[in-house]
């Protein structure tokens, strides 16, 4: 189930659970960008678990991104993918991360791509939606997705699966040419047990 939205200036998030009941090391936020993308992008942002010797499991509870810059309109699979390994090489932007309470380390990251990973992660998408970017305008008009991983019986959406050290959740363009401006900001909120 999914809605698209297109407005100015307001983002909103692409919602991928709800926290987890029980104990958590800590409850995170963090926002990375305006980061200028590459012309054909790919991965344009990851919130990876960097977790080792620790073995904590992030839990997201949302991430989002709003596209900005001026230039031709173009039509793109934007998906969402969930990949055992995680991408390397290209030019990452790393976020700086937030606790929410207390000074926990973290072991998520955040992170944007001024220039594509040269391997991306193995995995798969998990879900997927075709939207038309370019032509923002100097300020830039936000797309907003939500998308819900099925509802409880209150109507809550449910939680995603935690994320085990290595793993990582990746929005991705499918490489398709955009403008030399084009520019992402990307959001997100977990918790770490």
């Amino acid at each position: 189930m999914f809605k698209l939205l297109k407005a100015a200036a307001v983002a909103l998030p692409l919602l991928l659970g709800v926290e987890e009941s029980g104990q958590a090391a800590g409850q995170f936020a963090a926002t990375s960008g305006p980061t200028t993308l590459a012309t054909d992008p790919t991965t344009i942002c990851s919130l990876t678990n960097t977790a080792s010797a620790s073995g904590l499991k992030l839990q997201p509870s949302w991430i989002s991104f709003t596209l900005s810059g001026a230039g031709s309109t173009q039509n793109v699979t934007v998906g969402l993918y969930l990949r055992s390994t995680l991408d390397t090489g290209g030019t990452p932007s790393a976020a700086t991360v937030t606790p929410y309470s207390g000074t926990p380390t973290p072991v998520g990251a955040l992170q944007t791509y001024t220039a594509n990973p040269s391997a991306r992660g193995t995995g798969g998408i998990t879900k997927g939606i075709r939207i038309i970017t370019g032509g923002y305008g100097a300020t830039g008009t936000v797309f907003g997705m939500i998308w819900q991983f099925g509802t409880g019986r209150d109507g809550s959406p449910l939680p995603l699966p935690l994320l085990p050290p290595g793993y990582e959740l990746a929005i991705d363009l499918s490489g398709v040419a955009q403008a030399t401006t084009a520019a992402v900001t990307c959001d997100a909120e977990w918790q770490e047990k």
